[in-house]
């Protein structure tokens, strides 16, 4: 699988746990459509340095914490688990 989906910040993240763990990775997290309504709190913004054009909206859910990533290109929101988090975490080797 290819991580051309993925940010270039994420994707050595992806490669060395794939490698690591002799399996292909697999996307995690939830895509939602652009008029998903979520109930968050600001966290930051991801902009592009260039005259400081939005890319992604950064919030966490207001209940529970996780975290919500919008895309200022195609509105649609990205949503990771706390337990996705852990998993992720654990197959990359934070125990060992």
């Amino acid at each position: 699988m290819s991580n051309e989906h993925v940010h270039p910040l994420f994707a050595g993240i992806l490669e060395r746990t794939a490698h690591k763990n002799g399996s292909p990775t697999t996307p995690v997290g939830d895509l939602h459509d652009k008029d998903t309504l979520f109930l968050g709190i600001y966290a930051g913004r991801v902009g592009n340095g260039e005259g400081g054009e939005e890319l992604y909206l950064l919030t966490v859910q207001a209940s529970g914490y996780a975290p919500i990533v919008r895309s200022a290109k195609s509105g649609r929101s990205f949503t990771l688990s706390w337990r996705q988090i852990i998993a992720l975490a654990e197959a990359a080797g934070i125990n060992g």
